[in-house]
């Protein structure tokens, strides 16, 4: 499927994924790993889609960490990165 996207949409990137919620799922750092194959620091926008506050956007941007602990263990988990939406000025038109 990564191979159709990039010759149908060759001038685009992949740059993460997204999900819907305002909390982690267990099984998305697993999911985000995945995503290291298509590009290096996959970024995961999550969607609040009962977001209520007309004046901000309902979204947040995570990339993952990984910590080692004093027994060696691997601790992968996400933090919180800045994030704006922006839009091209053909497609700020097309919205209004």
């Amino acid at each position: 499927m990564f191979s159709m996207f990039r010759k149908i949409s060759a001038k685009e990137k992949v740059v993460g994924w997204y999900t819907t919620g305002t909390k982690f799922k267990p099984h998305d750092i697993e999911i985000h790993e995945v995503f290291k194959k298509y590009c290096a620091h996959p970024v995961l926008v999550m969607i609040d889609v009962e977001h209520v506050d007309e004046l901000g956007l309902p979204t947040e941007a995570y990339t993952s960490t990984e910590e080692v602990t004093r027994d060696g263990t691997i601790i992968k988990q996400f933090v919180h990165i800045p994030s704006t939406v922006q839009a091209f000025e053909p497609e700020e038109i097309g919205v209004e």
